[in-house]
């Protein structure tokens, strides 16, 4: 009797487990690198599709917030760009590349202080690329 419970117990969690959907391996980080990968391709609504999932999956995660600012940017979404650099400067205060892209949204926006103060930001930290933009567009 003890061997026909332990063999339908068996069996019924075999069953339970073959009705289980199956598990994703798809992590943040795949997300993010497919939406690199459409961003590439100009494919800026797949992109952001891909980043979108990936910060559903790590809402953490600064580079995907700043990738999918660069789409939206790119896509002319200069709120929406706006918002995920300053999202991912609330992540990490740290990350020169989200102050240079907010700067550069502000110059879109002609807020030009403030874009020159995020350039300067982005310098302090580090990222280069903003020397560049500080040079040519800020005079102080």
């Amino acid at each position: 009797m003890k061997k026909i419970l332990a063999l339908l117990l068996f069996i019924s969690f075999a069953l339970a487990a073959q009705c289980q959907e199956p598990v994703s391996d798809q992590t943040a980080v795949n997300y993010y690198s497919s939406g690199i990968e459409k961003e590439a391709q100009e494919n800026h609504v797949g992109a952001i599709a891909d980043f979108d999932y990936a910060i559903s999956l790590d809402p953490k995660y600064t580079e995907a917030y700043i990738a999918r600012g660069i789409s939206k940017w790119d896509n002319k979404d200069l709120d929406g760009a706006w918002k995920d650099f300053d999202a991912a400067i609330s992540i990490d205060s740290t990350s020169g590349k989200a102050y240079y892209y907010r700067g550069l949204t502000y110059f879109d926006y002609r807020y030009y202080e403030k874009a020159c103060i995020d350039l300067y930001q982005a310098i302090l930290l580090g990222y280069s690329d903003a020397e560049v933009a500080f040079e040519e567009y800020c005079e102080w």
